[in-house]
């Protein structure tokens, strides 16, 4: 059952005091000078005092990020711009690094969300029905995402489980990326392929 759905609708300095519940349990951290207007954010499972998101410096945030579990983790450095519809979906942990623009539209998930096998995803209807807090992760491969400082993914590319962008990384709108990359790299296609050399 989704416990927890909270919209944030102003900066950071300026929040309302459904935010301030959310920094005060310990669920959020957040740098100075971020703006956060519109970023979603929905706790599907929660663990008092465990911090699931922690936010650097002069951010601007207007995506969606969604936690499943109470021990899931985003990390996001310092300058990092996150577009919006751009989707975050977290069991495992998600970390950004600094100076990283992320496009609109993007989706970056760390888990594969069901079951290779049949017999593992009958019950996966049942579960959310009852309530996304009551799904068996323990079936479902699940890989951390790192994505490096200076980072740049283009509109309507999506991030698969595993991957690690490494530094400067370029990734082409509408890319699949499913490998991790060599630094100062452009990427693109479905699966993403090197393209060529930057810096």
């Amino acid at each position: 059952m989704i416990q927890l759905i909270k919209k944030i609708y102003r900066k950071i300095n300026g929040t309302p005091s459904a935010n301030k519940v959310l920094i005060k349990k310990g669920f959020l951290q957040v740098g100075i000078s971020c703006e956060l207007s519109a970023m979603n954010i929905v706790l599907v499972d929660e663990l008092a005092g465990h911090t699931n998101i922690s936010i650097g410096n002069n951010c601007c945030i207007r995506g969606t990020i969604m936690i499943y579990k109470a021990t899931s983790k985003v990390i996001i450095g310092d300058n990092v711009y996150i577009g919006p519809g751009t989707l975050i979906e977290c069991v495992d942990e998600v970390t950004i690094g600094n100076d990283v623009m992320i496009s609109l539209n993007c989706n970056i998930i760390d888990t594969n969300s069901h079951s290779l096998h049949s017999a593992d995803r009958k019950n996966d209807t049942i579960d959310w029905q009852k309530g996304l807090a009551y799904k068996n992760w323990d079936v479902v491969e699940t890989k951390k995402i790192t994505i490096g400082n200076s980072c740049w993914i283009g509109l309507r590319s999506i991030i698969m489980k595993g991957v690690f962008l490494s530094e400067g990384t370029i990734v082409a709108s509408g890319s699949v990326v499913t490998k991790s990359t060599e630094p100062y790299t452009i990427i693109g296609g479905n699966p993403a392929k090197f393209i060529k050399q930057t810096d």
